[in-house]
């Protein structure tokens, strides 16, 4: 995910605004993948607007959705599934060099997958821990 409103110079008060894109994924690991028979996967558009106060260590609050796609195997068959999911969080960012940052960040996120006419949901909260460059 990257936030170029986290470290370009816009002027006034817009670099109180955050927005954010990102490309996110997720697997199974080996032993989970040696104990079934497919591999299951996933991808995701990410999508984040917010506030934040612009200072060396920048704390903030935003919002996320992401659209994306699954792949699982239910029932002895493939089955691919659209996802989308909304999110919460609340941050701080340490600017420690130029764009170098370390960040930690909880949140709440509702993803909703949809296997062929049946919704699935799932509501997780999270402890996140990134470093950027």
């Amino acid at each position: 995910m990257t936030h170029p409103t986290a470290w370009y110079p816009l002027p006034g008060y817009w670099r109180l605004l955050r927005f954010g894109i990102g490309l996110a994924g997720a697997g199974e690991d080996q032993e989970a993948v040696d104990a079934w028979i497919r591999h299951q996967w996933g991808v995701e558009l990410l999508l984040s607007a917010g506030l934040q106060l612009p200072l060396r260590v920048t704390p903030y609050v935003e919002f996320q959705s992401s659209v994306g796609f699954m792949h699982l195997y239910l029932y002895n068959r493939d089955a691919f599934s659209f996802t989308y999911s909304l999110s919460v969080l609340a941050g701080v960012e340490w600017f420690i060099v130029a764009r170098v940052t370390i960040g930690i960040a909880v949140g709440w996120r509702r993803t909703v997958a949809r296997f062929e006419g049946a919704a699935l949901f799932g509501d997780s909260f999270y402890l996140q821990v990134s470093f950027g460059l």
